[in-house]
């Protein structure tokens, strides 16, 4: 994640965002065997699907919106959405650099 946020709010298809974060990639895991192999001769899967913010792509952010929501879009793609509310039950924060890891 890029260092500098954006507190300020701004109209995404009506929907307001609290807080915006530009990333320069985003990881998501993959479960064993969901993943595909790298290549045919290799026997190692792939654990996890890495999203880069380019010009052709889009770029990468993260969302915090007024409703409770986090969503991780690239261009106009939903990558990801999970609701806040309640989340003290289930996410995990341990910030290292500048690298967040959570599980639902």
């Amino acid at each position: 994640m890029e260092s500098g946020s954006s507190t300020e709010e701004h109209s995404k298809d009506s929907t307001i965002s609290i807080c915006v974060w530009k990333l320069r990639r985003y990881g998501r895991f993959i479960p064993e065997g969901k993943a595909k192999p790298k290549s045919s001769a290799s026997n190692v899967n792939c654990a996890w699907k890495i999203f880069e913010s380019s010009e052709s792509a889009g770029q990468l952010e993260l969302n915090i919106l007024a409703s409770g929501h986090l969503l991780v879009s690239q261009g106009q793609e939903l990558l990801e959405g999970f609701s806040l509310l309640d989340a003290q039950s289930f996410f995990e924060n341990p910030a290292q650099s500048q690298t967040v890891c959570y599980s639902t």
